[in-house]
């Protein structure tokens, strides 16, 4: 395994030799319920629960005294209507947990990260579940493989952290937006889950922790504890809705500062957009343009719906106004501004560069004719 800079939209060529792989120091010391790493110490109990996610950058204990971390639990689901649809708060007034791991192994410790897998079996169900942790980044991964077979039910990871916070922050398209995490209004109540794409942070001044998922997006931030629902067992209109084999990662960060300054949003991409690996021939890609457009995604880069020219996309993710320079490394005949359906606003350019401020969360498109 090698850890290699990765250019945007490019491509990194690597040489494969046979031959006996250099020798490199393992990234984890493993205890002998739990693992440690340069950024983390990580333990379990007996149910394969983390009873402490320790920071060592910040000298500080994650999981609150008594309380277990990636704690997977089912809840009874049982709504009075729209079985499929509803979620009733009084689902969390009835849950368990799956039990004691039938096996637990160690299938990776080496220079870039340490894989432990949990097995184990439920009710009708199994789950299998490679927890990762890397050397490189504090974020702690959830590789899960459920074969689901039950009924009624609701499944959620719980982490119970220690940060005191009445707000919390939820990745949407082209941003994300605060939402409370206190109950003090019925406004409030009505919010027990709450929609975040690829993350949700919650944190007080100087600390924080984000919970990422790559397909699951029903967040329960409350009481000190992040939730995040997995899986539903409906009965209606499907009344085998749901069962079969489901796999989906999620994970923890642990971070200083603020979300932005932590990249968050990055983490979260990298979970969601891996880079692909094939093996074969290419030749060097070139980038695509040159610059540093730090609190700036590109979303969109594609054919104009009227043909003939490209279009490129992109938003300032921070909420602060944001200023984007960068030199585009393609042939074109011009380029201007446009809106969404992607009719000119703006008289065209012919130089290179192009250079302008974004607004909080401000959604921009551009046209290259070709």
């Amino acid at each position: 395994m090698a850890l290699l800079p990765l250019p945007a939209l490019n491509t990194v060529k690597l040489l494969v030799k046979d031959g006996p792989a250099p020798e490199a120091p393992a990234c984890a010391t493993l205890l002998e319920h739990g693992l440690e790493t340069a950024l983390l110490r990580l333990e379990w109990d007996e149910n394969g629960q983390l009873t402490s996610i320790y920071d060592k950058r910040e000298d500080r204990e994650l999981v609150p005294q008594g309380r277990k971390a990636n704690a997977i639990t089912l809840y009874e689901d049982r709504p009075r209507n729209y079985d499929a649809w509803e979620l009733e708060y009084s689902h969390r007034r009835k849950g368990w947990g799956i039990g004691a791991p039938t096996a637990v192994t160690v299938v990776e410790n080496n220079a870039l990260r340490a894989v432990v897998e949990f097995r184990y079996q439920f009710g009708k169900s199994q789950l299998v579940q490679r927890m990762t942790a890397y050397a490189h980044t504090a974020r702690v991964d959830f590789s899960t493989w459920v074969d689901w077979q039950e009924r009624e039910l609701v499944m959620k990871a719980d982490f119970p952290v220690d940060i005191h916070s009445n707000r919390a922050r939820f990745d949407i398209q082209f941003g994300s937006m605060e939402r409370p995490t206190t109950k003090n209004t019925s406004w409030e109540f009505a919010k027990f889950e709450s929609v975040g794409h690829k993350w949700a942070d919650y944190a007080e001044p100087g600390y924080g922790a984000a919970l990422l998922n790559d397909c699951k997006y029903g967040y329960d931030i409350h009481d000190g504890v992040m939730s995040l629902t997995l899986l539903k067992a409906s009965n209606r209109p499907d009344d085998h809705a749901d069962q079969g084999a489901h796999t989906f990662t999620y994970a923890l960060f642990p971070h200083s500062g603020e979300w932005y300054q932590a990249a968050v949003d990055q983490e979260a991409w990298e979970l969601n957009d891996p880079p692909l690996v094939f093996q074969g021939e290419t030749a060097p890609l070139g980038g695509l343009w040159q610059g540093d457009v730090p609190g700036v995604t590109f979303d969109a880069m594609k054919v104009a719906e009227d043909g003939g020219a490209l279009i490129l996309r992109f938003h300032e993710k921070e909420g602060r106004h944001a200023r984007v320079s960068f030199q585009a490394d393609f042939q074109f005949q011009s380029w201007c501004p446009c809106n969404l359906l992607e009719r000119q606003e703006g008289q065209p350019h012919t130089q290179r560069e192009l250079s302008f401020t974004l607004r909080p969360f401000e959604l921009k498109t551009i046209k290259f004719k070709l």
